[in-house]
């Protein structure tokens, strides 16, 4: 097997997917169909960039099923480019820096960490859709998500999933929109599609872990109650709510690393002469 690279562009000047959700069904789509042979991808306003693991008519049949998933999805007319082959391993670590970092070139005002079309929250746990995980770490020997937090400039330690009383400390809010993050669901929860149910499930199943009331739960969700206590006895998938946990704690990373002090100068250590 080979790994090939692959852009579908947009036609025109209008946004491919102009929400979260659109872009939340994109990754869907993307991940449902190039899965097990997705390696990195990047879901952009203008285009989907996408690398694969596998031989070359694999590579060819599944561009164009992504391709064909993707027309459903576009708000704008879409078209598939050519494809390139990743020479080798040093290829593979330089596509993982430029994709991690493509929300920042292109501009978007969002931490690259943070962008609902970016595979660096695949990567490193913070979001679970069901799928097999990306080839990457298979092909880049010792590749650990440290290189993907560096790819985005953000501390390399590890994620701490959050505990039960930080999930608490949190709110029923900050639970909610993690958990439609984490799980790739409408941020509106608006209809009954699968990812927005899992979504409803994992904050009613962290908001009873935590201690949290259920009336604000229920409120969140704009759910009764009893709605509440009906989800909280259904089986939840335990990497749905591992993922909204590193979820949570990769937000608290990113706030936390904004809000720090630079170091004074060392000239300014001693008054001057």
């Amino acid at each position: 097997m080979a790994t090939w690279q692959f852009t579908l562009s947009a036609t025109g000047r209008t946004s491919l997917f102009p929400s979260e959700a659109s872009r939340h069904a994109a990754v869907r789509a993307l991940v449902r169909t190039a899965a097990p042979h997705l390696t990195l991808f990047c879901v952009l306003d203008g285009a989907v960039h996408l690398v694969l693991h596998c031989d070359v008519a694999q590579a060819g049949r599944i561009a164009r099923a992504v391709l064909l998933g993707m027309r459903s999805l576009c708000a704008a007319p879409i078209a598939s480019g050519p494809r390139s082959p990743v020479a080798d391993d040093e290829h593979l670590a330089w596509l993982l820096e430029r994709m991690l970092g493509m929300p920042r070139r292109e501009g978007i005002p969002v931490h690259p960490a943070l962008w609902a079309g970016s595979c660096f929250v695949d990567l490193v746990g913070a979001r679970a859709l069901g799928s097999p995980p990306l080839a990457l770490a298979g092909l880049l020997p010792g590749f650990l998500p440290a290189a993907a937090h560096r790819a985005v400039g953000l501390d390399p330690a590890p994620l701490v999933p959050f505990d039960d009383r930080q999930l608490l400390l949190a709110g029923p809010g900050r639970l909610l929109a993690a958990s439609a993050a984490a799980l790739a669901a409408d941020p509106g929860y608006s209809g009954r599609a699968a990812p927005v149910v899992a979504a409803r499930l994992a904050v009613a199943h962290l908001g009873a872990a935590s201690g949290l009331p259920t009336r604000p739960l229920a409120d969140a969700l704009g759910l009764t109650t009893h709605g509440i206590r009906r989800l909280q006895r259904l089986p939840p998938e335990p990497e749905a709510l591992q993922a909204v946990r590193l979820r949570l704690a990769l937000e608290e990373r990113i706030a936390r690393q904004a809000l720090a002090v630079p170091a004074w100068p060392a000239a300014w250590a001693s008054p001057p002469p």
